[in-house]
């Protein structure tokens, strides 16, 4: 009853301020009466929208803590409980009321139902918690958890390593979060300057006996400034609604072995071959292009076009090829997250191939080449150095060197593993921080305000030039 009540009372203050918000804006603008009920009932029909938004922002915020405090718990149970049924319990227990308590509750109810298969009945429950959080970094601790359970051991300094990037994450996400809650406000602030603007633009006409503000033509046009202003606002609002819980986007098996198909199997002459019509083609539209306009620019064009047709081969090449870079640049810190964890327990050449079933699909390739290679010749360097040797990636590079050092080293516990933890550690933030800034398009939303205003400017300076030309025929007239 409560929650209702704030609700209504939100929604009141929200539904007041925003009328009068465009009362103001109307009045401001001088806009006619039709136009000014226009601009209200867009504002108003708004404010559902925006109380939504502010709920789901709420949810995707708690979500997001409440599943970092679940993989922090459980990580700090297990260490000490070796065992995932009382690890949940003792989790659940540090929960108050709400979804992940309902949720946790749920999954030890499914364990209690099905004890004659615990084994399987314990992954069916963490699957289910996955399936409410869905997150990469916590189907990685739980298929950590079901797989020391069998094992067993002390898992401190496996915990250590998921708890470090657990804590990164946190960081990189609320940084995120806190962006996209000030970008919304700025960019609103940076809107409403450029609406000021624009009305001192149309007072400064008046006041220089060019009065263009009760004209249809303006009036439409402050009208589509106006209107412009709340759904820009809406539209930088519903970022802020959006899961917090995202993964990094990586290229899937088929499309990764379709690239290195093409890239190991390049050959330029046959290339070259196929695109020998566009070549000529593109030669004999540069050469009529230049006999008709004989001038600089049917030059410039017709070198431009001829340089791309002769040369497309090459373009697309090296755009695989960049693509390519890209993608093992963000899935490599993912794959090498993995083999630290194996590291803990297992070789190098061990904890590759054992990392090799949750590897990213473009790393596969290269993976399977070395583990058959290491089978045959363990302790090689060759099989460190060539590991995506071909791509020429200095991090990548960096790290196969301390990889075959501690393979050959006696103490893995030692300075390498921790340099190769902490580089990689940065690196995983880079990678999700550029992912989630990627998706978010940030500099393309920072660009309508000053549109929006150029827009109303060149509008406002075209009106008062076409009523200045009237009034000069008129006064020949």
């Amino acid at each position: 009853m409560k929650e209702n009540e704030c609700d209504r009372r939100s929604a009141r203050i929200y539904y007041l301020a925003l009328f009068f918000l465009a009362l103001i804006l109307g009045l401001l603008f001088e806009l006619n009466l039709f136009f000014v009920l226009i601009v209200i009932l867009t504002f108003l029909i708004s404010v559902p929208q925006i109380m939504l938004n502010q709920k789901k922002y709420a949810y995707e915020t708690k979500r997001f803590q409440d599943i970092n405090s679940y993989m922090s718990q459980m990580s700090q149970s297990f260490i000490y409980t070796k065992d995932v049924i009382k690890s949940l319990e003792e989790t659940e227990r540090c929960f108050s009321e709400g979804r992940m308590k309902e949720t946790l509750q749920t999954a030890l109810e499914m364990i209690e139902e099905g004890k004659w298969d615990i084994r399987g009945v314990e992954k069916k429950a963490l699957e289910y918690i996955e399936e409410h959080y869905s997150c990469e970094k916590v189907r990685n601790l739980h298929r950590f958890f079901l797989n020391a359970e069998v094992l067993g051991g002390d898992c401190k300094r496996e915990f250590l390593i998921f708890e470090t990037t657990r804590t990164s994450w946190q960081s990189v996400v609320d940084s995120i979060r806190v962006k996209r809650f000030w970008e919304r406000n700025i960019g609103a602030i940076m809107y409403a300057f450029f609406l000021l603007v624009c009305i001192i633009m149309l007072h400064i006409m008046r006041e220089s006996n060019l009065d263009i503000m009760p004209m249809l033509l303006t009036q439409i046009v402050d009208l589509i400034l106006l209107l412009g202003f709340i759904v820009f606002f809406v539209f930088m609002d519903n970022r802020l609604s959006k899961s917090l819980l995202l993964d990094v986007e990586v290229m899937d098996e088929i499309k990764a072995n379709q690239y290195f198909d093409y890239l190991e199997n390049y050959d330029s002459k046959k290339e070259r071959q196929k695109y020998k019509a566009f070549a000529i083609l593109s030669l004999v539209i540069s050469v009529v292009l230049i006999y008709h306009r004989p001038n600089s620019i049917s030059v410039v064009i017709s070198l431009c076009l001829i340089f791309l047709s002769f040369n497309i081969h090459t373009i697309i090449h090296a755009n695989a090829r960049k693509t390519i870079q890209t993608e093992i640049s963000k899935a490599f810190p993912m794959w090498l997250f993995d083999v630290m964890i194996h590291l803990q327990r297992e070789s190098v050449e061990g904890a590759i191939e054992k990392s090799y079933d949750t590897a990213p699909p473009v790393l596969k390739r290269d993976l399977q080449r070395i583990i058959e290679h290491l089978a045959i010749k363990p302790h090689d360097p060759e099989a460190y150095m060539s590991f995506l040797g071909e791509y020429n990636l200095q991090s990548v590079n960096e790290i196969m060197h301390k990889l075959y050092s501690l393979s050959v080293g006696s103490n893995r516990d030692g300075e390498v593993l921790e340099v190769v933890m902490e580089k990689n550690i940065k690196r995983l933030e880079k990678v999700e921080r550029d992912s989630l800034l990627f998706k978010d398009n940030v500099k393309t939303f920072t660009w309508i305000p000053f549109l929006c205003a150029g827009f109303g400017c060149i509008c406002y300076l075209v009106i008062a030039i076409m009523t200045s030309i009237n009034g000069i025929i008129e006064l020949i007239r």
